[in-house]
This record gives structure tokens, C-alpha cells and sequence, in this order.
């Protein structure tokens, strides 16, 4: 087990380098967010918090388990099966808090988020049309489609939620009552009109910080802020794991297996997307016209 410093302050989240411990090849994590302390809390112990991360080693596909803390005292974390060594070298990058701006700037020009999916969409239909003569060059651009379509995916239902979302006062009080996050927060008397001031802003991290491919976590934030149901998830929930194979094991499963990706299975893939995605706009229409 190896152990890390950070600082939470100003740093919206972190990502980890260091030379994995089987090959001695560096290793870079996934970009992990740092949870805000608990700044009610009476100690700097009592305010911590905890996320978690992962990064595999492209070389000899090693995962390793990632730990973060977070305290108004400062952040630590460890990543849980590296062999703890000064050879190992953690180096630490921190993302400042501006990025939330920019995200969110991004997020906000595009109000026509049904149009950009479909416009994605049919870009990628006429990508997978095309057929390559090198085998090699074949295969990878019908992962790239694959990683494509989940990412229009992602990137609507982040784009449709914290639009709608923040459009509506109504909705921006059932996110901030329903949000699992926010119900574990304590505040004190004294804070409540700083707490409201600056509520939008954290709505909006809290938001830009959500996994948009974590579907069953956000199918019940759409549910309980929109009462918009996304249906049934399990194709597409098998979808984001391939997909998971596919850009970070080099497409290969946890046992070696290689992801089997043609054209036919991303017109299906293509197809169960527009459906989900057709059938939650027309809900998110239905519930914008009646506020």
C-alpha cells in the first residue's frame, strides 16, 4: 500500500502517475474527484470525506484500487495494491476549480442537446458504413464508434439533465432535497444564508460531478429531480462495461477475452441508444411544457 498528499482547496479533482510495481511501466489513473469536507464539522477528523478511483497499467494490465480523504485539515489517500517503495514515485496532479466554469460553459451553449445527439448520431451511423481494407485499422475505428456512442450518450444526459435542471426552480429544489449527497451534509444555524447564496454553484459542481455512464445511479437522480423514468438499462449498462474494456484493457475482458466489436453490433448498440435517449426527451418535453 502506497500513501499520497493533496490539497482539497481549490482543486476539483486529482490524477495519479507512478511506476507500477509488477512492470515498471508509469501507470495514470482515472480522473478522480475530490469530495468536499464537511466544513459543519466540529474537528478537522470529523469533516472528512471519501471517494474512490482505479488505474490499470496499459502494459501489464495490473489494476489498482484508489483512495482519496478529504479534511479542511488538508487530503491524503493511498493506492491500495502498490507496493509501497520511494522508487514508486507518486506524482500528484491537481485540477483547479475554474475547470467547473469552463464544464459548465460548455454544458450551457448547448440548450439543443436532442439535436447535438442526433447530429452525433448520424455521423457515427455514416462512420460505421465505411469499411477498411486494413484489418487492424478496421478494428480500432469500430471501437472508436463504440466509445462514441456511449459518449453522445453520456454527454446528453449530462447536457439534458443540468440544463432542465437549472432552468427550473421547481427542479433545482427537488435535486437539492432528493440529492444523496446533500442529505448527509449538516449545516449550522448561523451558515444558512451562505449556504444560500452560493447554493447554484454547488448544484452546478455537484451536477458536473456526476458519472453520466454510472446509469443506475443516475436513473434514480433523473427519477427523483425530473420524474423522468429512463426505462429499462440493462442492455446499455453492459453497453458502458464493454466500453469500459475497450478503453482501458486495450479491449480485452478481465480474463483476456477480446471485445468482439462489427458493424452489426454497433447498429444495435446505435439503435438501443436513439430509443433510451428518444424516449427520456420526450419525457423531459412533457415535463418542461407542464412548469
Amino acid at each position: 500500500m502506497a500513501y499520497f498528499e493533496f490539497n482539497p482547496f481549490g482543486n476539483r479533482s486529482l490524477v495519479l502517475k507512478f511506476e507500477c510495481d509488477e512492470c515498471k511501466h508509469e501507470v495514470t489513473s482515472e480522473d478522480i474527484d475530490i469530495p468536499e469536507p464537511d466544513y459543519s464539522a466540529d474537528t478537522a477528523h470529523d469533516s472528512q470525506t471519501d471517494n474512490d478511483g482505479y488505474a490499470i497499467c496499459n502494459n501489464c494490465e495490473k489494476e489498482f484500487h484508489i483512495v482519496i480523504y478529504s479534511t479542511y485539515g488538508g487530503g491524503n489517500g493511498y493506492i491500495e495494491n502498490l507496493q509501497e517503495d520511494e522508487d514508486c514515485g507518486i506524482e500528484v496532479i491537481e485540477n483547479p476549480e475554474f475547470y467547473y466554469e469552463e464544464q459548465y460553459d460548455a454544458i450551457d451553449s448547448n440548450r439543443l442537446f436532442f439535436n447535438t445527439f442526433e447530429r452525433e448520431i448520424e455521423n457515427l451511423k455514416k462512420l460505421n458504413g465505411i469499411k477498411l481494407d486494413d484489418d487492424s485499422l478496421e478494428k480500432t475505428l469500430k471501437r472508436q464508434l463504440y466509445v462514441g456512442v456511449i459518449a453522445s450518450m453520456e454527454t446528453y444526459l449530462s447536457d439534458a439533465f443540468i440544463n432542465t435542471t437549472l432552468g427550473s426552480k421547481n427542479f433545482m429544489e427537488r435535486f437539492v432535497r432528493t440529492f444523496k449527497e446533500f442529505k448527509e451534509k449538516s449545516i449550522k444555524f448561523n451558515e444558512l444564508f451562505e449556504y444560500h447564496e452560493k447554493i447554484e454553484t454547488i448544484c452546478k459542481q455537484s451536477m458536473l460531478g456526476l458519472i453520466y455512464h454510472n446509469l443506475p445511479k443516475i436513473k434514480g437522480i433523473y427519477k427523483d429531480t425530473l420524474e423522468v423514468d429512463l426505462g429499462n438499462i440493462e442492455k446499455l449498462c453492459k453497453a458502458v462495461l464493454n466500453r469500459h474494456d475497450l478503453v482501458h484493457r486495450n479491449g480485452k475482458t478481465k480474463e483476456g477475452i477480446d471485445v468482439d466489436i462489427n458493424s452489426d453490433v454497433i447498429n444495435n448498440l446505435i439503435s438501443e441508444t436513439e430509443s433510451f435517449i428518444n424516449n427520456i426527451d420526450e419525457q423531459i418535453k412533457q415535463k418542461t411544457n407542464e412548469e
